[in-house]
């Protein structure tokens, strides 16, 4: 069987949890007998996805771990917000945004992905294989939230969208499986949960 992951950074290794904990790296590790193809990077959204190169890969499963990127509230225009970080990022301004993040987010509602717009990108990728799973969105941590504005009632929103479809829910009735200082990666912990959902779902 050909399987298609993909993950925003939620599926990759970090100073906090090791390449050889993340979920990705076990599932393909143990289930040798299967083709995996990975599309995994910092920062992906539904919109960043290359929908006709995908089907053209002709995979029999997909399983995708990205939203988070998409229903964050932003202070601006994406476009904007890179060219300012290229700009200003040796400079404290940089700082002054970062530290008024949930003012900024709170008076400016702009999403990379919209829902309207995520719902249609979801329905897209779910039409690219036989079976397609999305992992529930984690989070947020107190970190995330205090971070940004209405965070996790967006994040609810989003996964009422995923629900839709084959949801696969790590998280349900857990704690503590959240990276404290960022409130939004998975620690070890929730890299195994994501795992052992994965494996029992698809591979019991």
């Amino acid at each position: 069987m050909r399987i298609l992951i993909i993950t925003d950074s939620l599926g990759l290794p970090s100073r906090y949890v090791n390449m050889d904990d993340m979920w990705v790296y076990k599932i393909i590790k143990e289930f040798k007998q299967h083709e995996f193809i990975t599309i995994q990077r910092g920062g992906l959204s539904t919109r960043d996805l290359y929908y006709k190169t995908i089907k053209h890969m002709n995979v029999d499963l997909i399983i995708t771990q990205i939203g988070i990127v998409d229903c964050c509230r932003r202070p601006c225009f994406k476009i904007i917000s890179d060219t300012l970080f290229e700009l200003l990022k040796n400079y404290k301004i940089l700082k002054v945004i970062k530290r008024n993040m949930y003012k900024l987010t709170r008076l400016y509602d702009y999403k990379y992905v919209n829902k309207s717009g995520f719902d249609i990108n979801v329905g897209k990728i779910n039409k690219l294989a036989k079976k397609v799973y999305f992992i529930k969105i984690a989070g947020p941590g107190i970190s995330l939230k205090n971070k940004i504005f209405n965070v996790e009632n967006d994040i609810k929103d989003y996964n009422n969208i995923l629900k839709k479809f084959n949801l696969i829910d790590p998280y349900k009735n857990k704690k503590d499986y959240l990276i404290v200082e960022d409130g939004h990666h998975l620690n070890k912990k929730g890299q195994n949960l994501v795992y052992n959902e994965v494996k029992k779902k698809l591979f019991s």
